[in-house]
């Protein structure tokens, strides 16, 4: 786990490399979409927001989402990265997605609507992701309700 909870000394993310993150990622999603004695497998769109879910305790962001992204692709079925998700950018803002460049874009257009101090902006901005000079990427998918509700009134 990339929250070190997964290893008797407790070695976080920075000290975990690239191979067994990637190794870690399609081992759980194996282990969710195999039918397994106690359990019928999970819909590949449930594995995936579960992969999603777990990102930043037990999978690493980055490839927690390009992972996803990648799956869905190959499993021809919608991107959890589409208009209207509710997302959290590497510098802690949080905002949604209102354009994408490509069908399955992982660098969108977002509107920023809080900050990354958690306050709620004054007037939202809107950034291109493509070309964010501050180098802004999609860290994780909000799925906290509460937070989907706040930020999709603020964004009207």
């Amino acid at each position: 786990q990339v929250d070190g909870k997964g290893y008797p000394l407790g070695v976080d993310g920075s000290k975990i490399d690239l191979y067994t993150k990637i190794v870690s990622l399609c081992d759980g999603f194996d282990a969710m979409t195999t039918e397994r004695p106690y359990r019928p497998p999970l819909p590949i769109r449930v594995a995936i927001e579960e992969i999603l879910k777990l990102a930043g305790t037990r999978y690493d962001c980055e490839l927690s989402i390009k992972f996803s992204v990648e799956i869905a692709k190959m499993y021809k079925i919608p991107s959890p990265i589409s208009e209207g998700t509710v997302v959290k950018l590497s510098s802690g803002e949080i905002g949604i997605v209102k354009k994408l460049h490509r069908e399955y874009d992982l660098s969108p257009e977002v509107l920023i609507v809080i900050g990354n101090n958690s306050s709620v902006l004054k007037s939202p901005i809107s950034v291109d992701l493509t070309k964010d000079a501050v180098g802004r990427k999609i860290e994780r998918i909000i799925f906290n309700a509460e937070i989907i509700m706040k930020v999709k009134k603020l964004a009207l």
